[in-house]
């Protein structure tokens, strides 16, 4: 059978969290409360551990053995009812709990209660029966050991909680339709949670996928089933699971775009019918907009995911789901509120809130006593927490990044388990409470520093004894009058030297403690300085020796950056790879070091700096991306390194002296940089060639007339934007009178696969022989090019894919001539921005290759032709925009091939194409329709 290897492992983590639940104060409480015989719970106890022995024999021999095999589907059966009446065990006692003696004189209501007690007892003696029964059955099994040929484990047996190590499947038990194998082995052998929930909870069991519409009627005991979701949902693919009593997991394995309402629909007639499913899990089911209260019944539920659900709510009956362990509510984007009774959720252990739209947490979540891990990340709605949230004593994990909070509840210190706890938003002398976090690791962020009274109460919260601490964030928000007190608490804010990423954010001291830069912080990787307005100096971070990044941004009082910067070390900065200057306004100097500072440095961003005029460092070995911007007093030479492969330049860096583009590089971004023209002529005259220059963009570059593309013959991709005198992409010619030229001329770039042009209002035409010249060209862009007149001789490249044509009116105006059916692998068209078409496409236009179909700003556009869209058979993407006297979709309709259309800003179009307009018939057949969609 499928997972026949893991069976017996399987089992045996199976039979541990029996041990478990049987072992618990609650279990044995109640198990004694209600007089159930502790012999009988001995006996049961004595058999699994009699069971358990036998496994590892038994996972060897059902390979070969048939009767061995069916002795462990036997007892797969077994111990699932036992664990169902653990079930049903642990909710009674969580009934008697919750149900307090009435405190009342009222008659009627004492009579109530009395007989609520009937049915009690009743399901007591029922569930007594059970546990005989059960035992009984595996005593059984026990004994058909010998006549099997089943030998007890004699030495220490292995960990019971291991994961299979082999995801080989035996074909002969894998059920139902061939492509079910495929799915089964991918899963196992995925690395994602689906794979490894498999993995733990169906090892062994037979697994069956709906992923077509046929519809599978599927053996009343099966217990593991995932749902591949199809391309058009169907009810009849779910009828086959309304008998199947025992199913217990139900995946959603595969998404789809295309959903169908119909779903939603089948799973409110589908969960009332599995009342033993432990594993519910429709992730990005959009369609999911309320739960039915059927799911109450769902009472062995351990793990219920509903990411991207559009619920508003959870039904009040959430509260019957009393083994659920798992809730997964993430980006439920409609969910504002969480009901009173999810408090009485007392297996909870995972609650997973990220990105809804909850605005508080209801003060009953104190009766979540068993979770474990809370998120509550990009709740941005979300501005208080319970007061009493400091009595969750077994949080292990608390996330509420990205949230709205002014302040923490009380209490917070009782959390002594928890590890992770991403912010603390300190008020008063709160941060005290952080002293008794001693377990925290990972991330923390600690926020309005500037609300600490006292410096000694930061030195309480203990951050240098918090060892598994890895990443440190402090902040500050808005200025104090003690500049000196600020210095003070920073100083006692000293984490553990374990730390690998230190990030100081508003801080308002003078300058920065000791312990900032120095060298036993041995394991710190990055460090960020930013808005620390009153610090003069940097502290002496070269002495870090392992520092990769470094941020030095807007500390406004920094004039010299001199040489307590590099420390006393030898080697300063000896492992530094990216290097960031930005906004610092008062800036002037940069001392640079006469030792082997920055050996490894890759990165260097300098932005922002308007008065720094001189002293870039001269000798960077490993430089590889160099970008300056907005500099403008920056007069200093660029680092001699033939590494830089990516530079970057403005025109507030006008003065940067730069004589010729280094060798070795690979980028060159230009950005309203006007000595181009320059350097240009400057790397031509001196014979440097760019042979490895793969990616060229230049912006807003108003003296650019020419540029010489042919000396960078390994060009990947040329863009080109705001250059509005530029005429010719041609050799640089000295001469004045081919300034006057209009065309582009590019020699031979058989690299080239990616040619844009926008905004240059003089170029008339593009290259000569361009479909020979550019044989790799995939993507050509022409936007606001308004005298360029036709496309060149002998047509565009045959490789290319994507076109977009905007604003080129007199291109636009002999579209007919373009001979687009010659592209054979042209499949995403782009076209607009024109006023005197009122019918498009015309016949023949487009190619038939077409996938995707872009129709924008055609201001006079009054009807879709059918006949220019009936041959496109591979069309499966069309969007119509700002087209505002559109006004209906063609009689015949669309192509049936399309399966999405998006249309926005076309208010006659949008009117009639909603539902039950009168053009919804033409499109209702189209999976994905977006009307009025936000651009």
């Amino acid at each position: 059978m499928a997972g026949a290897l893991v069976g017996g492992s399987f089992l045996s983590a199976f039979l541990q969290v029996l041990f478990d639940r049987m072992a618990s104060r609650e279990f044995v409480d109640f198990f004694r409360g209600q007089n159930l015989s502790d012999e009988l719970l001995m006996r049961l106890k004595i058999t699994i551990r009699s069971i358990n022995r036998l496994l590892d024999d038994a996972e060897e021999k059902q390979i070969t053995n048939r009767d061995v095999q069916m002795w462990l589907d036997d007892l797969k059966e077994a111990v699932y009812e036992a664990d169902d009446l653990l079930d049903e065990i642990a909710y009674e006692g969580l009934r008697s709990e919750i149900e307090t003696y009435p405190q009342t004189n009222n008659i009627a209501m004492w009579r109530n209660f009395l007989s609520s007690r009937s049915p009690f007892n009743k399901r007591i003696m029922r569930m007594k029966v059970k546990l005989k029964k059960i035992l009984d059955r595996l005593k059984h099994l026990v004994e058909q050991k010998d006549a099997l040929g089943l030998g007890e484990n004699i030495g220490e047996k292995p960990s019971l909680h291991k994961t299979p190590t082999t995801s080989l499947v035996d074909e002969s038990g894998v059920f139902g339709r061939s492509n079910d194998k495929e799915v089964l082995v991918k899963l196992l052998l995925s690395d994602n949670a689906y794979g490894r929930n498999l993995a733990k909870l169906v090892s062994g069991e037979f697994c069956y996928t709906l992923g077509d519409a046929n519809g599978l009627k599927l053996a009343k005991k099966t217990r593991h089933l995932s749902y591949v979701r199809a391309k058009h949902g169907n009810l009849k693919k779910f009828e086959g699971t309304y008998e199947t009593k025992f199913l217990r997991t139900f995946l959603l394995m595969e998404q789809s775009q295309e959903l169908d309402h119909n779903e939603n629909a089948a799973m409110h007639d589908l969960l009332p019918t599995l009342r033993r499913l432990r594993v519910l899990s429709l992730p990005q089911y959009s369609y999911v907009q309320e739960l039915p209260d059927s799911i109450g019944n769902l009472k062995h539920l351990r793990y219920l995911n509903l990411f991207q659900a559009s619920l508003k709510n959870l039904p009040r009956i959430i509260h019957a789901l009393y083994n659920l362990q798992t809730l997964i509510l993430r980006e439920c984007k409609d969910l504002v509120e969480l009901p009173d009774s999810i408090g009485n959720l007392k297996h909870l252990q995972h609650l997973d809130l990220f990105g809804t739209s909850i605005r508080t947490l209801p003060n009953c979540v104190i009766g979540l006593r068993n979770l474990e891990t809370l998120i509550l990340c990009q709740c941005k709605d979300l501005i208080v927490l319970p007061t009493n949230l400091g009595s969750l004593i077994n949080l292990h994990h608390l996330d509420i990044r990205e949230t709205n909070l002014k302040e923490m509840p009380l209490q917070m210190g009782n959390l002594k388990n928890l590890r992770i706890l991403t912010r603390f938003i300190n008020t008063g002398s709160r941060i005290k409470e952080l002293g008794e976090l001693q377990h925290l690791r990972g991330t923390l962020e600690i926020w309005n520093l500037q609300n600490v009274v006292d410096a000694l109460d930061a030195l309480t919260a203990n951050l240098k004894g918090k060892k598994h601490l890895e990443d440190l964030q402090l902040r500050w928000h808005g200025d104090t009058d003690d500049a000196f007190h600020e210095r003070d608490v920073l100083e006692q804010l000293q984490p553990h030297t374990n730390v690998e990423y230190i990030s100081i954010i508003g801080y308002g001291g003078p300058t920065f403690p000791e312990w900032v830069g120095d060298s036993s912080f041995s394991n710190v990787v990055s460090l960020t300085l930013s808005e620390c307005k009153r610090c003069s100096s940097l502290p002496p971070l070269g002495q870090l020796p392992s520092l990769k990044y470094l941020l030095v941004q807007a500390l406004c009082g920094v004039v010299v950056i001199g040489t307590e910067f590099y420390g006393s070390c030898m080697n300063p900065f000896r492992n530094l790879e990216e290097f960031r200057f930005e906004r610092m306004p008062h800036l002037q100097e940069w001392i640079c070091s006469e030792g082997g500072a920055f050996p490894v440095l890759r990165e260097l961003y300098i932005k922002q700096c308007p008065n720094i005029s001189k002293a870039l460092p001269s000798h960077l070995p490993s430089l590889t991306t160099l970008e300056i911007e907005g500099c403008q007093q920056l007069a200093a030479a660029l680092p001699t390194t033939p590494s830089i492969c990516r530079l970057k330049l403005d025109d507030e860096s006008r003065d940067v002296l730069v004589t010729k583009l280094p060798s070795g590089l690979h980028g060159l971004r230009v950005d309203g940089f006007n000595p181009i023209s320059s350097l240009l002529e400057g790397t031509e005259r001196m014979g440097v060639p760019s042979t490895n220059l793969e990616d060229i963009e230049i912006r807003n570059c108003g003296s650019l007339v020419s540029f010489p593309l042919q000396m960078f013959s390994k060009l990947k991709s040329f863009q080109i934007s705001e250059c509005p005198n530029l005429e010719s992409l041609d050799a640089y010619e000295r001469s004045p009178e081919n300034f006057t030229r209009s065309c582009l001329k590019i020699s031979v770039c058989p690299d080239l696969t990616l040619l844009r042009l926008w905004n240059c209002s003089n170029v008339r035409s593009l290259p000569r022989c361009m479909h020979s010249l550019l044989p790799s060209l995939e993507i050509l862009q022409l936007v606001n090019c308004p005298e360029l007149v036709s496309f060149p001789e002998g047509g565009l490249p045959a490789k290319l894919q994507s076109l977009q044509i905007r604003n080129c009116r007199k291109l636009i105006a002999g579209r007919m001539e373009w001979n687009l059916q010659a592209l054979q692998c042209l499949s995403h068209f782009s076209f607009g921005e024109y006023e005197d078409i009122e019918s498009f496409p015309e016949k023949t236009l487009l190619p038939t290759t077409l996938i995707t179909l872009g129709i924008w700003d055609l201001q006079n556009l009054k009807s879709l032709d059918y006949e220019g869209l009936q041959h496109l058979t591979s069309l499966t993407q069309m969007r119509i925009s700002h087209c505002p006297d559109l006004q209906s979709m063609p009689e015949e309709g669309l192509p049936s091939s399309l399966s999405s259309l998006i249309i926005s800003q076309c208010p006659l179009l949008e009117q009639r194409c909603h539902n039950k307009g009168e053009d919804w018939p033409k499109i209702s057949h189209i999976p994905d329709i977006d009307i009025n969609w936000d651009s």
